[in-house]
């Protein structure tokens, strides 16, 4: 009976020996890398900060109404377009939202060669141009480009931020 018991403990030792080696190796890395639990927060972390205040100056103006806002710039996305193949003449609608501080200038380049197909004059905000004329025509087919919009100041026609927008042209 000694004998059988004797032939237990080491089928029961070694599994457990086995599991807490694993367990200590992954606590040690844990350890190493730096993970560790995040202390619990104390009363001074969830404490209010002192400079938010329940009342505020009303010479501070609310960010949705600031002057900042009404300046800032809203540009219209051209994700792709549509233009009839073999043809210079195509209808676009490049549009220069209302409300803008800045007029705006379209130039639409293939992406494959930096070649500039069109390039706008000044579109003051409100205005939209319809129909463009191509340096050349585009056979059918699939190109990557880009639209270019530059912006200038209304008031004193000085650069502001402009976007640069991918788009896929569709020639059918």
């Amino acid at each position: 009976m000694e004998n059988e018991q004797r032939k237990k403990l080491p089928a029961i030792i070694i599994p457990i020996t086995v599991v807490l080696l694993v367990v200590i190796a992954f606590l040690a890395g844990m350890k190493l890398r730096g993970c560790e639990p995040a202390p619990a927060p104390t009363a001074d972390a969830a404490a209010q900060d002192p400079s938010a205040l329940n009342e505020w100056d009303p010479q501070v103006t609310d960010p949705d109404t600031s002057a900042s806002r009404t300046r800032s710039i809203r540009i219209p996305g051209y994700p792709e377009l549509q233009l009839p193949a073999e043809t210079v003449t195509v209808p676009v609608r490049f549009v220069n939202p209302e409300g803008n501080p800045c007029t705006f200038r379209f130039e639409l380049v293939l992406d494959e060669n930096n070649e500039t197909l069109y390039t706008s004059g000044l579109v003051p905000p409100g205005k939209a141009i319809q129909e463009i004329t191509l340096s050349r025509p585009l056979p059918p087919g699939e190109y990557a480009a880009t639209l270019r919009i530059s912006t200038a100041s209304l008031d004193t026609h000085e650069a502001m931020n402009g976007a640069h927008h991918a788009t896929k042209l569709i020639v059918t």
